[in-house]
């Protein structure tokens, strides 16, 4: 799509052979990088908006974030989330696929991340009734990022969040032997843990879980209970 091979010229400016090797390196050397930090990234897309003025429909932007998707550098995908989440008001009840599309291509941490806790809790606090049945999908499919997405998509909903959806997820993920999966399942109940303490501590007592989910579950239990 022209509109995101615009951009990436536009991020290119700003690149910084240097600082490029030093991300690809933080990221394990999963994808290659422009060079372009978080705050030069963001400056470099506003700018472009501003010059590139759009209002994209569903299918336009859509688009857009596959085709930001499709390319290889890492910028780019962090531009096409970003975009996307920008635009949420024309986001449709139908919109699901992409996001699940996004979270199992190109995969890591960084992306997956920002996508469950912005867009698909977005998403879902519109479409609660969407929830059950795609988390219930998830669990039965087993691709670990999406799991990572189960335990993450409530982080910002604080006392809007499904406490007994989030049990069940714990409960049934607690003994998954990846560290992504460990480390979200701590990061979920210590984020819960700000809004209801005593929840948490009451799963942490009385479920087996790994020590990494325990001790990032309880690490600020002590300031909010």
């Amino acid at each position: 799509m022209k509109r995101a091979d615009d951009l990436l010229l536009a991020l290119q400016r700003y690149s910084n052979p240097s600082r490029a090797g030093q991300m690809e390196q933080y990221m394990k050397n999963r994808f290659p990088f422009i060079g372009v930090d978080a705050t030069e990234r963001r400056e470099a897309l506003k700018s472009f908006n501003q010059s590139n003025p759009w209002h994209p429909d569903m299918n336009e932007l859509r688009a857009f974030v596959l085709s930001c998707w499709e390319l290889p550098w890492r910028e780019m995908h962090y531009c096409g989330q970003e975009e996307l989440y920008r635009h949420r008001k024309h986001w449709g009840a139908t919109i699901l696929p992409l996001f699940e599309h996004l979270i199992t291509n190109q995969s890591w941490w960084d992306s997956v991340d920002y996508i469950a806790s912005k867009i698909l809790g977005h998403h879902f606090q519109k479409h609660p009734g969407q929830i059950r049945p795609a988390v219930s999908k998830w669990l039965k499919g087993q691709n670990m990022w999406l799991l990572r997405c189960s335990l993450l998509f409530q982080l910002k909903h604080k006392t809007q969040t499904d406490e007994a959806l989030l049990a069940e997820l714990v409960e049934k993920l607690a003994s998954h032997h990846d560290f992504f999966i460990r480390k979200a399942i701590g990061w979920a109940l210590r984020e819960y843990g700000k809004t209801n303490p005593e929840f948490v501590l009451n799963i942490v007592s009385q479920l087996e879980m790994s020590g990494l989910s325990k001790r990032e579950a309880t690490r600020l239990l002590n300031k909010y209970s």
